[in-house]
């Protein structure tokens, strides 16, 4: 009996052991207004209903939830190009409204590429979001701003700088 107990016991080690090989590399990034307030990028309204054209703004928190969480991917036929999209989706890229300059999520198979492309970001909290079409990415009041001035971020998770393809994921709607 106590030999089926061992091998029960480094059975379970072993799965434990797996599962924790198997949790995902690439975690996700929080940003925030590099101002020493706690206000994170968060994808403004009610969370589990549709992302499509959901609107970023600013949230004051001390504990980002999946609200607050994005993921940085790469694509593999556009070059050395990026998107930002909402962690619990990656459909769903930080996209530009042509009719006011606001950041929302907008769907990547929509094609939303274009105006959803990021220069490569940078450890320096100025050039951290940057548009190829329309400049830096900053804020006004609580808005998250394509091409607006002023506003420095400040990125925590995974990847890290320097970026390379190796340590950003690719998206699959690219």
């Amino acid at each position: 009996m106590k030999k089926l107990s061992k091998r029960f016991l480094t059975l379970a080690i072993a799965c434990v052991m797996a599962m924790a090989m198997a949790v995902p590399a690439f975690a996700d990034w929080t940003i925030e207004v590099d101002d020493n307030s706690n206000r994170y990028i968060n994808v403004y309204g009610t969370y589990g209903s549709s992302l499509n054209m959901r609107y970023l703004t600013l949230y004051k928190t001390s504990a980002p939830n999946s609200e607050q969480r994005f993921h940085l991917y790469r694509s593999s036929g556009f070059g050395n190009n990026f998107v930002l999209c909402a962690s619990t989706n990656s459909q769903y890229a930080m996209n530009r409204n042509s009719n006011n300059g606001r950041a929302w999520l907008w769907s990547l198979s929509n094609n939303g590429y274009g105006d959803s492309r990021l220069k490569t970001p940078q450890s320096d909290s100025s050039t951290l979001l940057v548009s190829y079409r329309y400049g830096t990415i900053g804020v006004s009041g609580s808005n998250v701003i394509f091409g607006a001035s002023g506003a420095s971020w400040f990125a925590s998770g995974t990847p890290v700088f320097p970026l390379s393809t190796t340590n950003v994921d690719i998206n699959p709607y690219l």
